[in-house]
């Protein structure tokens, strides 16, 4: 062992052997230089594609094919040099290349414009097939319709505060474009996810609408956000109760005649709710079905729609019906 270690360093280490070494490399460079000097050499070599001249009335959908394998022949050094250069893509006309299937689907033989696609390689490289040889695209009919804007808006009102009334999204509707088989399930659109928080007065923000769908867009891009915003504030009323359905011959009197209504309403309109506001009805129609009931159930109806109701003191009132 110790016989071949000093040998190999004495190879190593004397200078005829790396001489030796230098015109064996020499060798093999000019051997390798002279190969790829010849021509005849194939490869095969991917490009990517583009899809121009798409008629106006038509999109594109789906995942048609990105790239296509070009199997050419030329010198070597060329081949060689394909495998480290950008490769600008290759260009297909939809309108003048491509042929209708069935429906939407459409078919592009490449082999037939070897011609074309040859002349955009340089002129000493031959193309010799393309592969796949038949690629397949689905052109859809591009369409316009109006669907309903939907939010997806969140709102955190600080303590006393609440929305008054319902939110309005301006517009509530806009235009979608796209392909015809997207657009057909599409029935609305929704802004993106917002939360706005410590809301205490009225909100009125743009909001981006989002599509999952990049072949579809949306005109306008973006609606207005409108929430109006009030303090609350608890308003009790004293209302009167309204008798009806008096059975013939009798009159009636119940206890009580009043009733305290409590009721939540903005401050900006606490002022304007009145007991007039509250209709509460003691109907006698009730003992048609009940003829034992000592006690009525009231009907309590907010009919000024300008608080909301959230307490009453009684929900029934005794009564005595007098003969006439």
């Amino acid at each position: 062992m110790d016989k071949v270690r000093l040998y190999l360093l004495t190879t190593l280490k004397s200078k005829d052997f790396w001489i030796r070494m230098l015109f064996i490399l020499i060798a093999a460079l000019f051997w390798f230089l002279m190969k790829l000097s010849k021509n005849g050499y194939a490869t095969g070599i991917t490009y990517p594609v583009i899809y121009e001249d798409i008629p106006q009335s038509k999109i594109l959908v789906g995942s048609p094919t990105q790239d296509i394998t070009l199997r050419i022949s030329s010198y070597g050094f060329r081949l060689l040099g394909y495998e480290f250069k950008n490769r600008e893509p290759l260009q297909i006309n939809v309108k003048r290349h491509t042929r209708k299937l069935e429906g939407e689907k459409y078919y592009w033989l490449p082999n037939l414009y070897r011609e074309e696609l040859e002349s955009q390689l340089d002129g000493q490289t031959s193309l010799l097939r393309i592969e796949p040889d038949t690629v397949y695209l689905t052109l859809s009919e591009k369409v316009k319709k109006k669907v309903p804007v939907r939010s997806n808006v969140t709102a955190a009102f600080k303590p006393g505060f609440e929305a008054d009334g319902p939110y309005e999204l301006m517009p509530s509707m806009v235009t979608v474009s796209g392909p015809k088989v997207y657009l057909d399930s599409l029935t609305e659109v929704f802004t993106v996810p917002k939360t706005i928080t410590d809301v205490n007065k009225n909100v009125s923000v743009k909001i981006q609408l989002r599509l999952d769908n990049d072949m579809i867009s949306v005109n306008p891009n973006k609606v207005e956000y409108k929430q109006k915003v009030d303090e609350f504030t608890e308003k009790v009323l004293t209302v009167p109760v309204r008798i009806t359905n008096v059975p013939k011959g009798y009159s009636a009197e119940i206890i009580p005649k009043h009733i305290k209504v409590a009721c939540k309403v903005g401050l900006s309109k606490a002022r304007l709710l009145e007991s007039n506001d509250i209709d509460i009805v003691c109907d006698f129609d009730q003992l048609s079905e009940f003829p034992n009931r000592k006690s009525l159930i009231l009907d309590v109806n907010n009919i000024g729609q300008i608080g909301e109701i959230v307490e009453i003191s009684q929900s029934s009132v005794e009564f005595l019906l007098i003969k006439k």
